[in-house]
């Protein structure tokens, strides 16, 4: 009995083991696609560090604006995860690493900073304490910089990028740490492509690299085994939304896979508006949006509506048929479409989409709107009052207003009721009769116009209309 309660007690901490350290194999992809209130602990591996359970990491749907980079695998899929700027830690372990080199990506929209405090960095598995490769954000002035820390621990200076990124903007950010000496390096929107973009390009943390794996940071036995999730300070930490994270051993590891086998089109941005043109002038000035294709079976065809025109050519080659993208070995490169409101509208709002399909891949809209401005008459007031004279004593003082006209097709003619005379001359002129305003291509710069109650009326109130 003895023997079955010992073998018992073994399997239950087996179990409880499993449960603790779920380590993934490289590369490690978390996309974070759990159901919008999800807690992070317990889901692919990820688990508590420390005890603090304030602000529990949990998914969120995606924000506003949605955590998008073009290109990048790992964009727009799953959810996301709000990050504060104090509260639980958390980390995902994978199977330690003992030399080479370790890269992790992760976009990153940041919507608050402070003096500066990092969010993520790779560390020792199970370890609260030794941590590679820490990514910062501070704020410096109006704008963001991220930064870079090859240890933890002692005296050390954060090295930071130039401060020219914006708040609620998404980034994309990668640190590589060489596990042998910790060194670590940041890049931020590199190419997506396959190949590692030279040094030059990368800042290197000037924190003495005082070691990696068997050095001062990490025991030789532990290894470089997970990625921390971290909310800092709630003086000095970020508040910031993360998505796509990935961790692997190579560049291409972190760029080539992708998350789907799936025919997969990605676009950016999905909103176009503000096209605009004055009645006879369009067509509009052209925006833009980009897209990519991934594991297509077949072209990627782009069918615009039917007032809206687009091209592959800023400038010209604008069309109101379906553009073609072939596609090469199942992709299409990142490709920029101009789109324009066509000419010869008449004035009107006009709202309606771009549409973007391929084969089994799902159908991306990218929503336009615009307007053609029509005549437009502007008075510089609705209504005079106070139009008044003594029985006998008329007209009335006169009052005015000023009045303008754009995308005019005809003159403005301007009616007084049988009470009221015009002028366009003060203290003279004045008539019962229309006055004609006339247009000079479409337009009549504003006027002044004078008003004025006429005389020999009886005693009585008097509501007089302009039209």
């Amino acid at each position: 009995m003895k023997k079955l309660t010992l073998l018992l007690a073994f399997i239950a901490c087996v179990l409880v083991s499993q449960v603790q350290a779920q380590t993934q194999s490289l590369p490690l992809i978390e996309n974070f696609p759990y159901a919008a209130g999800t807690g992070l602990i317990g889901q692919a591996g990820w688990i508590i560090l420390g005890t603090s359970t304030v602000n529990a990491l949990v998914t969120t749907a995606p924000g506003s604006p949605a955590i998008a980079y073009l290109g990048y695998h790992g964009s727009e899929v799953g959810n996301e995860v709000s990050v504060a700027n104090n509260g639980q830690d958390i980390a995902d372990q994978f199977t330690p690493q003992y030399s080479g080199t370790i890269y992790y990506s992760v976009l990153v929209n940041t919507s608050a900073a402070q003096t500066g405090d990092y969010f993520l960095t790779l560390g020792e598995p199970s370890s609260s304490s030794f941590y590679l490769g820490r990514l910062y954000v501070k704020l410096d002035g109006a704008k963001i910089a991220f930064g870079i820390l090859n240890n933890s621990g002692g005296t050390y200076t954060v090295t930071y990028t130039t401060s020219i990124y914006d708040l609620n903007v998404t980034y994309l950010a990668v640190v590589k740490v060489d596990v042998i000496t910790g060194t670590s390096s940041l890049i931020i929107n590199p190419a997506i492509r396959s190949s590692e973009p030279a040094a030059a390009f990368w800042i290197t943390s000037s924190s003495p690299a005082n070691g990696g794996v068997g050095g001062t940071n990490i025991p030789t036995a532990a290894g470089i085994g997970e990625i921390n999730i971290r909310q800092g300070s709630s003086a000095s930490a970020p508040t910031l939304r993360l998505d796509g994270l990935r961790v692997g051993q190579s560049w291409s590891s972190i760029f080539l896979g992708i998350d789907t086998t799936a025919p997969y089109i990605q676009l950016a941005p999905n909103l176009l508006n503000g096209f605009t043109y004055d009645k006879g002038a369009g067509p509009s000035a052209e925006q833009t949006f980009s897209l990519v294709g991934y594991n297509l079976t077949s072209d990627i065809t782009i069918a615009p509506p039917i007032n809206f025109q687009i091209s592959k050519t800023s400038g010209s080659g604008f069309t109101s048929l379906p553009i073609i993208l072939t596609q090469n070995a199942g992709s299409v490169d990142i490709t920029t479409i101009y789109v324009r409101l066509k000419a010869g509208l008449n004035f009107d709002n006009y709202t309606d989409s771009i549409l973007v399909s391929s084969n089994d891949a799902t159908i991306k809209k990218v929503y336009c709107s615009g307007t053609v401005v029509g005549p437009t008459i502007t008075p510089s007031i609705t209504s005079l009052s106070n139009l008044n004279y003594n029985k006998g004593l008329g007209p009335s003082a006169e009052q005015s207003f000023s009045i303008s006209g754009s995308v005019l097709e005809s003159d403005i003619i301007l009616t007084p009721s049988a009470n009221l005379q015009l002028s366009k001359t003060s203290g003279s002129g004045f008539v019962g009769t229309p006055i004609t305003l006339t247009q000079s291509a479409g337009i009549i710069n504003s006027t002044n116009i004078y008003v004025r109650l006429k005389a020999g009326l009886n005693f009585a109130n008097y509501l007089v209309l302009l039209y």
